[in-house]
């Protein structure tokens, strides 16, 4: 029997290129601009935390599905510092959301991992952003371990710059199959892959089910 049933979805927005749409109930934006999304939103059910220590993350929700866990606070773990014209600063955002009908605590983890990190390593600096891809993500998958044996569902999400034929989150249930990823410890199925809405990547939506123990 089913417990909980929505959709997940992220988008990299480009910087301003993008343009912000709603197209899930659960929606991860990197390379954002969080003044975009929030004019997007106003008048509609949904509502958006943006990551204060890189802003370009923000996790958007439907509050008629989900609400913020009060008392818990938005969590940041940075795994890149900044480097003038090679990359910024890049962690891993933290969202604790409770599913309404359900009372499943939830974690949502967006992120997004340092670019050309494989080879041909086409930017340049081939062992430092291997070496901090392997690192980001290796902390995240940390934190997805602890979040799950803290009994939450558990959701990332964002921009992995992971080739295709490479896990962003192996060990863990995944949609996507290029840059853009979802991973949960929750089955994902019907992934979808939209129109890009003028940004270089496209959306990517699946939807999270959760069976009943």
């Amino acid at each position: 029997m089913t417990a909980l049933k929505f959709t997940v979805g992220t988008h990299n927005l480009h910087d301003a290129a993008g343009k912000p749409t709603i197209f899930a109930d659960l929606q991860v934006f990197t390379e954002a601009v969080p003044a975009k999304i929030r004019a997007r939103l106003r008048g509609t059910p949904f509502r958006m935390a943006v990551c204060h220590q890189q802003r370009d993350l923000v996790v958007v929700w439907d509050r008629r599905v989900f609400r913020r866990q009060r008392l818990v606070r938005l969590r940041y773990a940075k795994y890149v510092d900044g480097w003038a014209k090679v990359t910024p600063n890049r962690g891993t955002f933290t969202v604790p959301l409770i599913h309404r009908k359900t009372g499943r605590k939830i974690r949502v983890n967006a992120e997004h991992r340092i670019n050309a990190a494989f080879k041909p390593f086409i930017r340049g600096e081939a062992s430092f952003r291997a070496n901090k891809w392997s690192a980001h993500t290796k902390g995240t998958l940390g934190i997805m371990r602890r979040q799950d044996k803290a009994g939450h569902l558990v959701l990332s999400a964002g921009d992995d710059n992971t080739p295709r034929g490479v896990h962003a989150y192996p060990g863990w249930n995944e949609a996507g199959d290029h840059f853009d990823r979802i991973g949960s410890n929750a089955r994902l199925s019907h992934a979808d892959e939209l129109s890009r809405e003028g940004s270089d990547h496209p959306r990517i939506r699946a939807t999270l089910t959760e069976e009943k123990p």
